[in-house]
């Protein structure tokens, strides 16, 4: 490839990441975590840069770089690009460098704030750990074109690779068996511990995911066999089928056949089925670390988890779950933006609003269920009995309306719907810092929604209880009610715009024929 087209491919794959917010949730998000290392005592600050750039920074292309294939396969680029000199394998190497780089930018500014002493070893591997993450993201895209089944597959490959990195990394153990995972060579780069034999290692890895994806990217075929073209045939028969039925009894229909398609698309997802299939494992998972795990842990290493154990519940089950559900609903929207989908269905009687009752109803349904099944599955016993279980299951569930209506509203596609799932997850995971910060900073936390849940879980009182199911019920039906009738906004009135068009011109014609 010459410097001609490699300068053409950068100058693309910048435009394409400005369009798409990604440039601009970056800088945001790096600006933000600036704001926080100034807030916080410098004593803390190098400690706190490492994972800031490890769980952060270096992440941004496990999101961003799927995202983007995947509205290149929607858009038939792979097979464009068959029919030139450049592979798809060209295109994927250098939306990967293009990533790392703009990791290492937003790395610089982290590094600027006062206190950190770090330089040119931690940029390149910020550099190292970016394209990994990137890689691990394609490898686990796989051949498919939607970004549900990768948010299903993803943890499968990253929480292996992970878990090693975080338990070294806090302390909780030291082995050498952990080093097999590149990410704990990467965190401990990233912590100012260079190592060549964690470069050479992440090296080696970056080649054989490099070469699965390489295989992948060249084995794309034709993307209008894809899942989404099929959702919005199913979408248009639905609008058709409801069209013309008078009453209540054209909106029973259509609230029953947005159930079916809804269903139909998740039974054909195999991997969205392993994802709400996993989650009683996974509290199963947390129920055998605070018994069998833990006295293993203390026989075996003389660590003591159980202190940490309610706090590990409350992630998992409390906060996580509901995130979760509510981001894949999220992305199911972008999906179907994407297909065309939503203001087709904005121009029938179906309505756009029943969609978005049924879909909040089930994710809302789904989240409390799940909330209120694995609390008792992971072991976890609330202060307040039953009630309490139930209570902190309806607000977490409802929670699950933010991260759904967020993605749903304010993403333009799948690519802004991955930027700002990055950038809304971690701060809907910061009410877990009331475990470690002093209970002067519990009202604060309170401001981010899922705080409300953390609440509830860890109510010692009825009334306290009663006060964050409540308050956290109606923040997050408000948030949810507020950017529904965005959507809606932004939907429906160039759905009508359209539609208007379309019958003025046919008014025109048919005003043209009759002419004598």
């Amino acid at each position: 490839m010459t410097s001609t087209r490699a300068a053409a491919l950068v100058r693309t794959e910048l435009a394409l990441q400005r369009r798409h917010g990604v440039v601009a949730a970056t800088a945001a998000v790096t600006a933000a975590w600036a704001v926080v290392l100034l807030a916080v005592p410098t004593t803390v600050r190098p400690t706190l840069v490492g994972w800031i750039l490890f769980l952060d920074v270096a992440a941004i292309g496990v999101f961003v770089v799927p995202a983007m294939t995947v509205v290149e396969r929607g858009n038939g680029i792979p097979s464009a690009l068959a029919l030139t000199r450049l592979s798809p394998a060209t295109a994927v190497a250098v939306r990967v460098a293009v990533v790392a780089v703009g990791s290492a930018l937003a790395a610089v500014v982290v590094l600027s704030v006062p206190g950190p002493s770090r330089g040119g070893p931690v940029l390149v591997a910020v550099v190292l750990v970016s394209v990994l993450a990137s890689l691990l993201g394609l490898v686990a895209l796989g051949r498919q074109a939607s970004l549900t089944t990768w948010m299903a597959r993803l943890p499968l490959l990253a929480v292996p690779l992970l878990v090693p990195a975080l338990v070294r990394g806090v302390g909780l153990w030291d082995a050498p068996v952990l080093a097999l995972s590149p990410f704990t060579g990467g965190l401990d780069l990233l912590l100012g511990r260079w190592s060549w034999t964690a470069v050479a290692w992440i090296l080696a890895w970056v080649v054989v995911l490099g070469a699965l994806a390489r295989r992948q990217a060249d084995a794309v075929g034709d993307p209008s066999a894809g899942a989404a073209p099929r959702r919005s045939e199913a979408r248009t028969r639905r609008a058709t089928t409801t069209t013309g039925v008078r009453g209540t009894t054209w909106r029973r229909r259509a609230v029953a056949s947005t159930l079916r398609v809804d269903r139909q698309t998740v039974l054909a997802d195999g991997m969205v089925l392993a994802m709400l299939a996993g989650l009683p494992l996974l509290a199963l998972a947390v129920r055998w670390l605070g018994g069998p795990g833990a006295t293993w842990l203390a026989t075996r290493h003389g660590l003591d988890v159980t202190p940490w154990m309610d706090l590990a519940r409350t992630f998992v089950v409390v906060v996580h779950t509901p995130v979760m559900l509510g981001a894949v609903a999220g992305l199911a929207f972008c999906e179907d933006r994407d297909a065309r989908v939503l203001p087709a269905v904005a121009t029938t009687r179906a309505s756009l609003v029943t969609l978005l009752a049924v879909r909040s109803g089930i994710v809302v349904t789904l989240a409390t269920a799940a909330v209120a099944i694995g609390l008792p599955l992971s072991g976890g016993q609330h202060p307040l009995g039953i009630v309490g279980t139930l209570s902190t299951a309806l607000v977490a569930g409802t929670c699950a309306l933010v991260p759904m209506t967020v993605l749903a509203a304010v993403a333009r596609d799948r690519v802004q719907g991955i930027a700002l799932l990055k950038a809304i997850t971690l701060p809907l995971y910061l009410p877990l810092a009331a475990g470690f910060v002093p209970p002067a900073w519990d009202a604060a936390l309170l401001v981010v929604p899922t705080g409300w849940s953390v609440a509830a879980a860890w109510a010692t009182s009825p009334g306290v209880l009663a006060t964050a199911t409540v308050a956290g019920i109606v923040a997050c039906g408000a948030i949810g009610w507020l950017l529904g009738r965005r959507l809606v906004r932004t939907v429906v009135a160039p759905a009508g715009r359209h539609a208007a068009g379309r019958q003025s011109a046919s008014r025109v014609a048919t005003s043209w024929k009759r002419a004598p």
